[in-house]
C-alpha cells in the first residue's frame, strides 16, 4: 500500500530548512538540552523476558554490550495479525535507536507495544541496568509546518467500510485521500471472522437460499432480539439484494470464497468467508492491495481533528500528523470512523445500558469524529445499542473470553433465580441481559456431567483451576441450594423451581416449557457438583451512529441532507438494527454501505 505521511515542505524549502535545523542545533547546544538518560552499564549478553500483551505473553530477546542495548527481538507472541506487525517492528527499533524505554506506543496496538516495553525493562534489570534511567523523555521534534492537501473525496477511517468507500470512489473517477488515525488500516475488520451473509451468489445459489429467504431470516432474528420499530426494512432489503453484485465485485478483486454455517446447528451454509481461512485480516489485505492499485492516497497515523464546513456545505477536514496539523480540502467527506464503544462518556450518554458489557472493540472506536458531525447538526439514530460478540466470565483471563458454549443452552439465571429468555438465541441473550441489568449479575448453570461431556470452550481443568485459585467469577457447590447462596440469588426457592422445570422434559422429545428451547439443545443440571459461571456480555462495537439515507448522505436533526457529508459502516448502522443482531450483517453492511457512500460521494464531488 502506498502510505503517505506528510512532514514538511522540504522539497520546496530545502535551503531554508537547513538553516532552521542549524539554528535548532545551536540552541540545543547553548541551552544544554539533555540527551536521553543511559544506564551506567550492563553485563553483556542476551536476556529473555515475557509480558502480557493483548492475547497472551509477548516474549523478547535483548542483546547488550557493556554500555548499550544493541538489539531487541520479539521471539514469541499470539497477538492479532494485521495489528501486531507494526509495534513488533517499530518498538524494538526505537528502543535501540534512542537507548530509551520512553517510546510511544503504536496507535491501535497499545497492549502489544506496552508488553514489548515491559519485557525489555525486565531484560534491562537482568543485565544489571537501571530501567528508570531509560525512562526519561526523549526530546520531541519541534512543531512542523505542514502543507495543505486537496482531493475530490476524503475518507475518515480505514476499516472495511472506509477502504470499500475509498476504492469505490476511486473507481468512479474521483481523486481520493483516506486518513486512518491508527498505524495500520483494517480497523475492526482485523478482529472479525469477516464472514458475511449473502444469497443468490456464486457460492450460495438460489437453491440454497433466495434473497427473499435471506430478508425474512434477518427480520426474524432482529425481531427476536428486540423489535422492528427502529429498523429500516427497505435498507435491509437493499443489503440482501446487493449481495450478488457485491460478491461478483469482490471476486473480481481476488477474493476466493467458500461458505460456512459458523457451527450453528441447522443453519444454512450462507456465510461467505475466504477459502484460505485468513478471515478479516485476509479480506483487509486484498482490499488494501486494490485500494493501492486504484491510486488512493492512504495516510496512516493521521487523525481527523475537525470537520470543515462553509455555509452548510462540507469543505474537507483538518488532521494532525506527527507534530503538526494541516487541512485536506475536499468536496465530499465520508465518515467511516467506526463507533464509540471505547468512549465511556459517549456510551453513558447514547447507550447507557451497554455499559453493562466488556468492550473488546477495535481500539480506534472512540467516537470523536461522530461527535464532530453531531456538533455540526447531524442526527443520531434513536435507541443506540451495542454489537454483541459473545460472553466473558473473567475479562482479565483467558478463562472467560467467549466462554459461553455457543448453542449448548445451559440455563442462565438472574439474581431473582429465574431464567429470562431462550438461551439458544445467543445474540438475543446479550440484548436481554442488558435490558435486565437491574437483576444482574447473571450466571450460567451447569453440572459435572456437562463439563465432562461438552466439546465447547469450557475446559474442565481450567474451571477447577479458577476455583482453586479463588476466582470470583466461578462458583462451585455440592448442592443447588449452596450454589444459589454463593451466587447471591435472592429467591432460592425460585431458583430451585427454575432448574426443576428445566429438567422436567428429560427423557422426552418436548422442548423445555418456559421458552421452548429444543430438547436436543438442553444441558440438564442434575449431577453434582454444580457450577455457576458469571456471564458478562462482550461488545465488539456499537449499533447506531449518525443517520444517513440509503445513499450514505448524512441527515441533520431536521431530516435534511448535509451537503458533502456521507457515512457508512459502524458509523451509521442504526437503520438495520434495533437490539437484535444476526451474524454476518455487520461486515455485509460495511461493504454495501461503503460502496453506496463511495459512489454517492464521487458523483457529488464531480458535479
Amino acid at each position: 500500500m502506498r502510505v503517505q505521511n506528510r512532514y514538511t515542505k522540504r522539497e520546496k524549502e530545502e535551503n531554508t530548512m537547513k538553516k532552521i535545523l542549524s539554528v535548532i542545533l545551536c540552541l540545543a547546544l547553548a541551552l544544554g538540552l539533555a540527551a536521553p538518560a543511559v544506564a551506567e552499564g550492563y553485563t553483556a549478553g542476551t536476556y529473555t523476558a515475557s509480558a502480557d500483551g493483548n492475547n497472551g505473553p509477548v516474549t523478547v530477546e535483548v542483546d547488550f554490550d557493556d554500555s548499550a542495548i544493541t538489539a531487541v527481538r520479539v521471539t514469541e507472541h499470539a497477538e492479532t495479525a494485521g495489528i501486531c506487525e507494526t509495534p513488533i517492528e517499530r518498538i524494538p527499533a526505537a528502543i535501540v535507536e534512542n537507548q530509551s524505554l520512553a517510546v510511544d506506543a503504536v496507535a491501535g496496538a497499545t497492549n502489544t507495544s506496552n508488553a514489548i516495553l515491559a519485557a525489555v525493562e525486565d531484560c534491562v534489570k537482568q543485565a544489571g541496568g537501571a530501567p528508570e534511567a531509560l525512562k526519561g523523555a526523549v526530546e520531541s521534534a519541534p512543531a512542523e509546518e505542514l502543507e495543505d492537501m486537496s482531493a475530490d473525496v476524503v475518507v475518515v477511517g480505514g476499516g472495511i467500510a472506509g477502504l470499500t468507500a475509498a476504492l469505490t470512489a476511486a473507481q468512479a473517477g474521483a481523486d481520493v485521500i483516506l486518513v486512518e488515525k491508527q498505524a495500520v488500516v483494517g480497523g475492526s475488520g482485523l478482529l472479525t471472522a469477516a464472514g458475511f451473509y449473502g444469497a443468490e451468489t456464486s457460492v450460495v445459489p438460489a437453491e440454497v437460499e433466495t434473497i427473499d429467504e435471506m430478508y425474512d431470516h434477518i427480520l426474524e432474528m432482529i425481531a427476536e432480539g428486540g423489535s422492528l420499530d427502529n429498523v429500516d426494512t427497505d435498507r435491509i432489503r437493499h443489503l440482501c439484494e446487493s449481495t450478488p453484485e457485491l460478491v461478483e465485485w469482490l471476486e473480481g478483486m481476488g477474493y476466493e470464497f467458500t461458505t460456512t454455517d459458523f457451527g450453528i446447528k441447522d443453519a444454512k451454509q450462507h456465510y461467505h468467508i475466504l477459502a484460505d481461512g485468513s478471515n478479516g485480516p485476509g479480506q483487509v489485505k486484498i482490499l488494501s492491495e486494490n485500494v493501492e492499485k486504484a491510486g488512493v492516497n492512504v495516510m496512516t497515523e493521521t487523525k481527523c481533528i475537525a470537520l470543515k464546513q462553509e455555509d452548510g456545505v462540507m469543505t474537507g477536514i483538518t488532521v494532525s500528523q506527527g507534530n503538526g496539523t494541516f487541512d485536506i480540502n475536499a468536496k465530499s467527506v465520508i465518515l467511516a470512523c467506526g463507533g464509540y464503544a471505547n468512549n465511556p462518556e459517549m456510551m453513558m450518554r447514547l447507550a447507557p445500558q451497554s455499559l453493562f458489557s466488556y468492550s473488546c472493540a477495535n481500539a480506534g472506536a472512540t467516537g470523536e469524529v461522530l461527535q464532530m458531525a453531531a456538533d455540526l447538526g447531524a442526527a443520531w439514530y434513536n435507541d443506540q445499542f451495542m454489537l454483541t460478540c459473545g460472553f466473558t466470565s473473567d475479562p482479565d483471563s483467558a478463562l472467560g473470553m467467549v466462554c459461553y458454549p455457543p448453542y449448548a443452552s445451559m440455563p442462565v439465571v438472574d439474581q431473582t433465580g429465574n431464567r429470562f429468555m431462550n438461551e439458544f438465541l445467543l445474540w438475543t441473550l446479550n440484548s436481554e441481559m442488558v435490558r435486565n441489568v437491574e437483576n444482574a449479575p447473571f450466571y450460567g448453570i451447569f453440572d459435572s456431567s456437562f463439563l465432562k461431556g461438552t466439546e465447547a470452550e469450557f475446559k474442565y481443568d481450567s474451571i477447577e483451576q479458577a476455583i482453586a485459585e479463588g476466582s470470583p467469577y466461578v462458583v462451585k457447590a455440592d448442592t443447588l441450594e449452596d450454589l444459589a447462596a454463593k451466587m447471591g440469588i435472592k429467591d432460592v426457592d425460585a431458583f430451585l423451581k427454575t432448574i426443576e422445570t428445566y429438567n422436567s422434559v428429560k427423557g422426552t422429545d418436548d422442548p423445555e416449557p418456559a421458552f421452548g428451547v429444543p430438547n436436543d439443545q438442553l444441558s440438564f443440571v442434575e449431577e453434582g457438583p454444580f457450577y455457576g459461571v458469571l456471564m458478562v456480555s462482550l461488545n465488539a462495537g456499537t449499533m447506531g451512529g449518525i443517520q444517513t439515507q440509503m445513499t450514505g448522505e448524512v441527515l441533520d436533526i431536521y431530516g435534511e441532507v448535509m451537503p458533502g457529508l456521507y457515512a457508512c459502516g459502524e458509523a451509521s448502522n442504526g437503520a438495520i438494527y434495533d437490539r437484535g443482531y444476526i451474524s454476518g450483517t455487520s461486515v455485509l453492511n460495511c461493504y454495501v454501505a461503503g460502496r453506496d457512500a463511495g459512489n454517492s460521494a464521487a458523483a457529488y464531488a464531480q458535479e
